[in-house]
């Protein structure tokens, strides 16, 4: 059993803690080995220097929990020829049992950041930062299973006056998170001293757990020259079912692999 830890520091001013643990037990025929990592950022702030602000926000890449588990079990199976069985049943039995491998990877991971932006050039800079709104109370989310794929509502944004920023800041709210299981499945067949074959059976998303990823953060849709009789212009707003609602990541995706090896 070995383990590590280390603290980075990248292109941030917020360091990442990281860890990992690796164990291998070797029994009666079969080996099993796993390695933990996890990181931990519980701030990763990049300096946005398209605001004249200038404030701290936290990274595209930041996530603040980060959990990876990989296993691998090798080892034969039990499997018994029948006692009158002559040799070459015995020689097929026992590499059918033998040289299989199974491996796995889990990973447990919080949300990836986002940003919620007005959609619309509502400060009149003219340039392609966003603009972004501002924040009354707490953000209100729901459960994504209940409301149909609404995870965040637009009850507490509102657009800032025109002409100046809004009060929220870039990337300031964290998506679903992950947890996701991959499975493989490898037989190894020896053909010749040199020549081996590999059947690879490979499963992604593994027990077909829903994975979601935020979509929907733009809080209006254009912006019209003031009515008649008005002098503030007209912002049409995104319909409040298509605001917040989450994108499916993937369902389960099973391959199958031949590898030759020499």
């Amino acid at each position: 059993m070995s383990t590590g830890s280390r603290r980075i520091r990248e292109a941030s001013s917020k360091p990442l803690h990281a860890g990992m643990l690796t164990s291998e037990r070797i029994t009666s025929g079969f080996s099993c080995s796993a390695t933990i990592r996890a990181e931990l950022s519980p701030s990763t702030w990049r300096r946005r220097n398209n605001s004249p602000r200038l404030r701290f926000q936290i990274s595209c890449w930041g996530r603040a929990t980060r959990i990876t588990i990989t296993t691998a079990l090798r080892g034969k199976l039990g499997l018994r020829p029948p006692a009158r069985s002559n040799l070459d049943h015995r020689r097929a039995l026992e590499e059918t049992g033998t040289r299989w491998e199974l491996t796995g990877i889990s990973t447990f991971e919080a949300g990836p950041p986002y940003s919620v932006s007005m959609g619309i050039d509502t400060s009149f800079t003219g340039g392609a930062a966003p603009s972004y709104p501002n924040l009354i109370g707490q953000p209100v989310y729901q459960d994504i299973r209940k409301s149909n794929g609404i995870y965040l509502t637009p009850k507490n944004f509102i657009a800032p006056p025109f002409g100046q920023f809004g009060t929220l800041a870039r990337n300031a709210f964290h998506g679903p998170g992950l947890n996701n299981f991959d499975l493989g499945l490898i037989k190894n067949l020896a053909v010749t001293e040199r020549l081996r074959v590999q059947v690879r059976t490979e499963l992604f998303n593994a027990f077909n757990h829903a994975q979601f990823a935020f979509a929907g953060s733009t809080l209006a849709s254009s912006i019209a020259a003031p009515p008649a009789g008005s002098t503030t212009p007209a912002i049409q707003y995104v319909d409040a079912s298509q605001f917040g609602r989450v994108a499916a990541r993937a369902p389960r995706i099973v391959q199958f692999g031949l590898k030759l090896i020499w």
